[in-house]
């Protein structure tokens, strides 16, 4: 149902208002389907009851569907045009405060890693002991794209082939793993695209 309600609010705004889910009174009329999938799947219970009335109102910023807000009643005619109005209203402004927010917390993060990446950049302009380069980098790389695990590969070209650098987040075994590893940059594999084309994968 949640599909559906997104595929209908993709293509209008109006909420969807049911009097009687169990007999899909519905306005508009092209919400009956959705209405219907409603009272079927009953995935909603109130005190142990289906609902038999519905109200669901898109929350739009701009162009953008940020989110739904449900409302169920065991009540057939539970909600009225008037409640569809002054939710919708409120709904508008909750949509775009959310944006809003979620605009802030993105600058937010913008700003701290641009900020990591500078303080990495000065302190690297300034060393010159490459193990303590590949340490700073394989240690930094992690928190800037949100993963545990971080390992870096040194490239021979007369030998063609990339050994181990540093790593980061790996356990004892899988260190003892990692150092081990020789690896081909003619393998046909994706370290041969990297060395062939120098582009990221």
């Amino acid at each position: 149902s949640d599909k559906l309600l997104i595929e209908y609010f993709s293509q209008q705004r109006e909420p969807i208002r049911s009097v009687d889910l169990a007999r899909s009174f519905v306005h508009p009329f092209e919400a009956t389907g959705i209405a219907r999938t409603l009272h079927a799947q009953r995935r909603v219970q109130i005190d142990g009851s289906a609902p038999r009335s519905a109200l669901v109102i898109p929350m739009f910023a701009g162009d953008e569907l940020i989110g739904m807000l449900s409302m169920f009643s065991v009540r057939t005619r539970g909600f009225y045009p008037i409640h569809a109005r002054n939710l919708a209203s409120m709904c508008a402004q909750a949509a775009v405060g959310i944006q809003n927010a979620r605009l802030y917390q993105s600058q937010r993060e913008e700003a701290y890693y641009l900020n990591v990446l500078l303080q990495v950049a000065e302190n690297l302009a300034v060393t010159t002991d490459r193990d303590e380069v590949l340490e700073t980098i394989a240690r930094i790389t992690p928190l800037l794209v949100g993963v545990t695990r971080c390992a870096l590969f040194l490239y021979h070209p007369e030998e063609k082939i990339l050994v181990p650098g540093k790593a980061y987040g790996l356990s004892r075994e899988l260190r003892k793993e990692f150092e081990k590893l020789r690896i081909p940059a003619n393998n046909g594999l994706a370290f041969d695209k990297l060395v062939h084309e120098l582009k990221p994968l």
